[in-house]
């Protein structure tokens, strides 16, 4: 029999997803994501080099968000105390598409934009809904510094401690 709760990883990451989907344009947001532009992977760069189409299409609809598994969780167990501390690293990957030939969307602005919200959505509430203790971004903003236009991306390690 399998045990009643899953991971404390995946229920860490399910958790930032969900979190994430509720991203909607507003006073808030940019833009409008929903669980359909929420991926619990990233997504392989690499496979669109020489054909940036299917790349294009899937953008076209939208932003998209991925979670995924960091490296460098750790278990400190305290034994002085009645709980121990899990911190859980896990990466947060933002993809759009950009226009090259006007202002108004360049990959550069909505890419900062997709970071702003993203980073808005998870402070709201930074124990993922109880999940974790705290949670907080570990490290700075990787981008791909423009090198991939009209697309953009970013990856936001996050530290949440349980």
């Amino acid at each position: 029999m399998a045990p009643a709760l899953k991971p404390i990883r995946e229920r860490i990451e399910r958790a930032v997803a969900s979190r994430l989907a509720t991203i909607a344009e507003s006073e808030t947001y940019w833009f409008t994501l929903g669980a359909a532009r929420i991926r619990r992977s990233p997504l392989k760069l690499d496979q669109f080099k020489f054909d940036p189409g299917p790349l294009a299409i899937l953008l076209a609809q939208g932003p998209i968000l991925t979670v995924a598994r960091g490296s460098g969780a750790e278990y400190n167990p305290d034994y002085s105390q009645t709980s121990d501390q899990h911190s859980h690293r896990f990466a947060v990957w933002g993809y759009v598409v950009g226009e090259m030939d006007t202002d108004a969307n360049l990959a550069g602005d909505l890419i900062n934009r997709l970071w702003d919200d993203h980073r808005i959505a998870l402070l709201v509430d930074r124990t993922l809904g109880g999940v974790a203790k705290s949670l907080k971004p570990d490290g700075p903003m990787d981008t791909d510094d423009g090198e991939i236009e009209p697309f953009a991306l970013f990856r936001q390690h996050w530290l949440a401690i349980t």
